[in-house]
Order: structure tokens, then C-alpha cells, then sequence
């Protein structure tokens, strides 16, 4: 709700708070009644924006048991537990550029996970993935070791924003990325694999939602609840809690204020942006060339299932089209 502030009046909050958004030359356009709408919108949040990077950390960083139920959701398997790795800390200022939580998940096999959460799309956004996976193999190897005896990484990114895939089922929201041989499918092995969940790819309302579109609900909403809507699984109920913005200390409250205006890479991703808006043309390019060849093929005789396997098509995909 909007409040009418007088200037001489301002709570002391709201003045520092308009001092950080004057500082920051990426809202210098901004009026001043833009610049006071802005602060208090933050200020007067009930819940921190999980989709901030420093949020994110300052959660999940801080409280295992809700990364545990996270990651135990997107892989669909049970861990036990979880230890962070050394020297792992909440970053101290928005200038620091740790962005990821490194984690070892302990489960029957055992292994090291790589949490990070993704606000803006970057051009380098999928190398920078990999080289984060690479890396956590990397140091696990010391300089003479005769084996190469290391911990199987996963590297997980929770996404808010959709990349380009070509022709992608409806309602997927989480994509798998592992190593095969191109022709046989053989799985060289599991050291290595990524997963990104999309979270604008999640369409439904906040009722009869999966495990992982409970997920994509509560990350892209929590900014916007005042109490705990009926519509929350209860298994949240503790996130929630966790999440409110009156538990951080004042510097906390500095930190994730400062960081929710951070937006240093604006070229960046303003150029990632409009080479997705390009790919994402392609790729609905190919998925309509996909749906037209299909079309030809069922007026030919073909069964849906020959369909499906000659143009990447689902098998829903082509049933709809008869």
C-alpha cells in the first residue's frame, strides 16, 4: 500500500535506504517519488525475494534443512544431509561475486552440489555453469595424486528466466544435462551434470502444483506475500518463516536492500536478452517447420508414433495436431 510521506517526516529506514538508490547511477532517472515508491516497496516487504542472489544465500546459506528438501525435489532422490564447504560464507557486501552455495550432499554415493540462483540472463551464462562444475572436480584433485578419485557434481541453477531449447514439451520446467555417446546414447558417466530449472516456464495457478512447480511458485511469489496464503503446502510453512525480512539484522536489511538494486552488468545482459529474443525466434521457427512436416507426414499415413520419432516431436505434440 502506498504511503504519503512527508519529507520531514521520513522514517530514519526510508532516508538511508533513498541515500543507497541516489548513490546507484542506474536510477539517476528515476524522481524522487519514483526513487521513495521503490524504497518502501523493499522496505515494507514481509518475506525477502528468493530470487536475489544475496536472499538466496542468506536462506539457504544459513538453514540446511529447506536446500535439502530443495535439492531432494529436483533430483527426486532422498539426502540424508548436507555439509557446506570450507571457507563457504554469505557474501559480506553486494560488490562480493560469490553467487552459488557449494555443498556436499550426503547420500548413499556421495557428492558435491553447486546451488546458484540466476536473476538475469548473461550471455556467458551456460559456460559459466560448466566451469563452475569443472572447477568443483578440479580442486578435488591434488597435485600428485595417482588416482583421479573424486566426488561425482551436480551443478544446479534455479532460473529466472527462460533459455532457448527448440522444440520443448509443454510444461517442462526443469532441463537435464549429462554426457552420452551421440549415436548409441551410452552414458560415459555420471561426474558431471547439470540442471536448470526455469521458473518463468511455470504457467499454473498456486493449486494441484508438483514438487518442483510448488518450487517455481513460492521463489517467483514470495516478494509478494504478507501472511502465508492457503494455497501454500504446508511443507513451506518453515521457509517461510525462515524467509521474513524482520529476522535479518540492520546490516542484513542493508545488504539485501542494496543488493536488490544492484544491476552493475546491465550491457551484458541487455545483449543477452536480445541474442535469447533471437534464439527464441529460431527455435518457434523450427518448432512451427517441425509442425508443418508433421502435419504432411500424418496426411501420408504415418502413425503418431513414426511422427513423434521423425521430428522430435512428443507424442501429445502430434496427437494434437490431428
Amino acid at each position: 500500500m502506498k504511503k504519503n510521506y512527508s519529507k520531514g517526516i521520513w522514517p530514519a529506514e526510508l532516508v538511508q535506504y533513498k541515500e543507497i538508490i541516489d548513490a546507484n547511477p542506474n536510477y539517476s532517472s528515476y524522481t524522487e517519488e519514483e526513487k521513495i515508491l521503490l524504497a518502501d516497496r523493499i522496505m515494507n516487504s514481509t518475506y525477502a525475494d528468493l530470487t536475489n542472489n544475496w536472499a538466496f544465500q542468506w536462506v539457504f546459506l544459513n538453514n540446511p534443512e529447506p536446500l535439502i528438501m530443495l535439492l531432494a525435489d529436483i533430483l527426486e532422490e532422498d539426502i540424508v544431509s548436507i555439509s557446506y564447504l570450507p571457507n563457504q560464507g554469505l557474501a559480506a557486501t553486494v560488490n562480493d561475486k560469490q553467487a552459488s552455495l557449494d555443498v556436499i550432499c550426503h547420500t548413499s554415493d556421495g557428492r558435491q552440489f553447486i546451488v546458484e540462483m540466476q536473476n538475469n540472463r548473461k550471455s556467458d551464462f551456460r559456460s559459466r555453469i560448466f566451469f563452475y562444475g569443472a572447477s568443483a572436480i578440479h580442486r578435488q584433485v591434488k597435485a600428485g595424486d595417482i588416482k583421479y578419485n573424486y566426488d561425482s557434481v551436480r551443478v544446479i541453477a534455479i532460473q529466472n528466466f527462460i533459455t532457448s531449447h527448440g522444440v520443448v514439451p509443454r510444461n517442462k520446467i526443469l532441463f537435464r544435462y549429462e554426457f552420452r555417446e551421440t549415436d548409441t546414447q551410452e552414458l560415459y558417466g555420471t561426474q558431471l551434470r547439470l540442471y536448470m530449472l526455469e521458473l518463468p516456464r511455470m504457467k499454473k495457478a498456486g493449486t494441484e502444483l508438483n514438487k518442483l512447480e510448488e518450487w517455481c511458485y513460492m521463489f517467483r511469489n514470495f516478494p509478494n506475500f504478507v501472511g502465508i496464503p492457503k494455497e501454500v503446502n504446508p511443507r513451506f510453512h518453515k521457509l517461510m518463516d525462515i524467509a521474513r525480512i524482520n529476522n535479518m539484522s540492520d546490516e542484513e536489511r542493508k545488504n539485501y536492500f542494496s543488493s536488490s538494486l544492484d544491476d552493475n552488468e546491465r550491457e551484458d545482459i541487455a545483449k543477452a536478452n536480445f541474442d535469447y529474443g533471437k534464439e527464441e525466434g529460431r527455435a518457434e521457427g523450427e518448432a512451427a517447420k517441425a509442425a508443418d512436416i508433421a502435419k504432411r507426414l500424418l496426411a501420408m499415413g504415418l502413425t503418431i508414433e513414426q511422427v513423434a520419432e521423425g521430428t522430435g516431436l512428443s507424442v501429445k505434440e502430434v496427437e494434437a495436431l490431428g
